[in-house]
């Protein structure tokens, strides 16, 4: 599975598993996620361009329906990268270094 990783404004990197954006949810994954489109580069490699970060306790529930989606489809979203964590504190803190870190287009509207 690819990785990608994401720093906070604190400084703090997290690593994400990436997955394409219809990726279906089987069982409930609490986790902060980060909905982005992948392009690729001269070099073969590939870029993430960051559209929304958020946080769930229920992945599958939140994404199948979520508030931003026609944002989302706006900017070509294609994947979504997970950072999976259980404690609802770690989840908030680790959203606002996130949100706070990095520009987004679907979190500013």
């Amino acid at each position: 599975m690819a990785t990608i990783t994401f720093t906070g404004k604190s400084g703090k990197k997290y690593e994400f598993e990436i997955y394409d954006v219809n990726a279906e949810w089987n069982d409930d994954v609490s986790a902060i996620y980060i909905v982005t489109k992948r392009q690729k580069k001269d070099d073969g490699g590939y870029s993430h361009n960051k559209i929304y970060i958020g946080r769930t306790k229920d992945l599958k529930e939140r994404h199948s329906n979520h508030h931003k989606q026609n944002c989302f489809d706006n900017n070509n979203a294609n994947r979504i990268c997970i950072y999976q964590e259980e404690n609802e504190q770690k989840l908030i803190d680790i959203e606002t270094d996130l949100i706070q870190g990095n520009t987004t287009k679907c979190n500013e509207t």
